[in-house]
């Protein structure tokens, strides 16, 4: 009786060890299976925005075979700034292009007050960075004061020059900029 008692709790113990490993192992899978998941998601919406941007149907205006497609207009109604982002793209080899920090950018709205920039960023840099060819770089800046009401920009100019050109000041200008608040 003794030795059926004690294969009888060997096989329990046996079993509950067994389960125990087995449930470990299905909560290790589980975990990684979820990592994968996350991981998919990011790079799911990584290239869901990268096709957005491609399929824009938002403005691009070239100059000096530099194209500049604006790709959004978002405007924060509790710092009451609009944020402006670009992909610029040189056609050309490579050339530097510089921003003046005194004024860089003018918007204008329908009613026709301007707004003061704050803000600029070509790529990692301030005011001024290399553009290497068919490699778009992301320029952004901002206005400051924009009251939430308005909806559209009806003007935006950007003024930048181009070292290489004896600093002439360029200019590319985009009408009817919706503004979407959030």
């Amino acid at each position: 009786m003794k030795t059926q008692f004690f294969a009888a709790s060997l096989l329990l113990f046996a079993s509950t060890q067994s389960k125990q490993v087995s449930a470990q192992s299905l909560e290790e899978q589980n975990k990684k299976l979820k990592q994968e998941v996350e991981t998919l998601k990011h790079d799911n919406d990584y290239f869901r925005k990268t096709l957005n941007i491609l399929q824009s149907d938002l403005k691009a205006t070239s100059s000096d075979n530099i194209e500049f497609q604006l790709i959004s207009c978002i405007g924060s109604k509790a710092d009451k700034t609009v944020s402006l982002e670009f992909l610029i793209t040189n056609k050309e080899v490579d050339k530097a292009i510089q921003f003046s920090p005194d004024k860089y950018a003018t918007g204008i709205d329908l009613q026709g007050n301007s707004y003061e920039t704050g803000g600029i960023k070509i790529g990692t840099q301030m005011y001024a960075s290399t553009i290497s060819q068919d490699v778009p770089l992301k320029f952004r800046f901002g206005f400051n004061a924009v009251d939430p009401a308005v909806a559209v920009f009806k003007l935006v100019s950007i003024q930048y020059f181009l070292p290489e050109g004896n600093y002439g000041t360029k200019s590319v200008k985009y009408k009817d900029v919706q503004i979407t608040w959030k």
